[in-house]
C-alpha cells in the first residue's frame, strides 16, 4: 500500500478493505463496519409469501401486515431471490415498504421452481444474482427457523 505518514492511497484503503470485507472489516473512509452476509431463506419468508399471495398487486406491509410479519422483518429479504419486488419511491430515495409477489415468487410457492439456499449480499447488493448453495424448494423451506450462525461467513 503506498502510504503517506498516516495516510493511504484511496486505491490502497480500497484494496485492503476488500480483502477483509470477507470476515468483516471497518471501511477506512466512513469508519463504517462492512461485511458479507450470507442469508439464507427461511420458513418466515415462505410464511410471508404465503401471505401477500393473497393480495393481487402491491401492498403497503407496515399498514396490512400482521404483527408476526413485522416482528420477522425478513420479508424484505425475498427481493435478493426475485421473489418479491418493492415499489419505487417517487424521489428513488428510501424504501416505500409496498410489496408485491412477482410471477417467480409464485412459481416458487406453487413448488414448480426452486431457489438456491444462500443469498451473499454486502451493502444491499446480492453480490451472485442467482445464490450459492444447493437449490431448495419450497417444502424444504417451510418450517425452517431462523438461524444466526448461518447468516454469518
Amino acid at each position: 500500500m503506498e502510504t503517506t505518514e498516516n495516510t493511504i492511497t484511496l486505491a490502497g484503503a480500497k484494496a485492503a478493505f476488500i480483502a477483509q470485507v470477507k470476515d468483516g472489516a471497518i471501511c477506512p473512509c466512513c469508519g463504517r463496519h462492512a461485511a458479507i452476509n450470507r442469508i439464507s431463506i427461511n420458513g418466515s419468508m415462505v410464511h410471508f409469501l404465503e401471505w401477500i399471495l393473497q393480495y393481487n398487486g402491491w401492498i403497503p406491509v407496515q399498514n396490512h401486515a400482521p404483527a408476526w410479519v413485522l416482528r420477522s422483518n425478513s420479508h424484505a429479504k425475498m427481493l435478493y431471490w426475485g421473489l418479491l419486488d418493492r415499489l419505487p419511491t417517487e424521489d428513488g430515495k428510501g424504501n416505500s415498504g409496498v410489496y408485491r409477489i412477482t410471477a417467480k415468487g409464485r412459481l416458487f410457492l406453487s413448488g414448480q421452481i426452486s431457489v438456491k439456499k444462500y443469498m451473499l449480499v454486502y451493502n444491499n447488493i446480492s453480490l451472485i444474482p442467482n445464490g450459492v448453495g444447493e437449490n431448495v424448494t419450497v417444502f424444504q423451506c417451510r418450517g425452517k427457523k431462523f438461524k444466526k450462525e448461518e447468516a454469518v461467513l
